[in-house]
């Protein structure tokens, strides 16, 4: 998405952190972002987001994070991934869509409500 680094303090971030911030850098800036899982993480401000749609121009992306100590499998068919994508512990990855829908449907589609 479209982070706020002038105020954050970098330095300070775990090393899984800092990876996943400068991975970041090899993205275009987002003009549109949305957590997909809001409802049901973000209880306090350590509960990140897992699942964040993106777009930048007509080019839709996905970020998943997997922040838990443990491998996740997420179930993305919504997204066009007949498999599962499985994350190791404290790890990420972007997923760049190339199927038909609108940054709009596949909000709707892809939401954890």
């Amino acid at each position: 998405g479209n982070s706020r680094l002038q105020s954050d303090n970098l330095m300070m971030l775990r090393d899984e952190r800092k990876a996943i911030v400068r991975d970041v850098f090899d993205y275009p800036a987002m003009d549109e972002t949305f957590p997909l899982d809001l409802w049901q993480v973000a209880a306090d401000r350590y509960d990140a987001f897992e699942l964040i749609l993106s777009r930048s121009g007509s080019s839709i992306y996905l970020g998943v994070f997997n922040w838990s100590d443990a491998a996740k499998a997420y179930e993305l068919a919504g997204f066009g991934l007949r498999e599962p994508i499985r994350l190791d512990a404290r790890s990420s990855t972007v997923l760049h869509y190339q199927g038909d829908l609108t940054f709009a449907q596949l909000r709707e589609t892809l939401m954890v409500r």
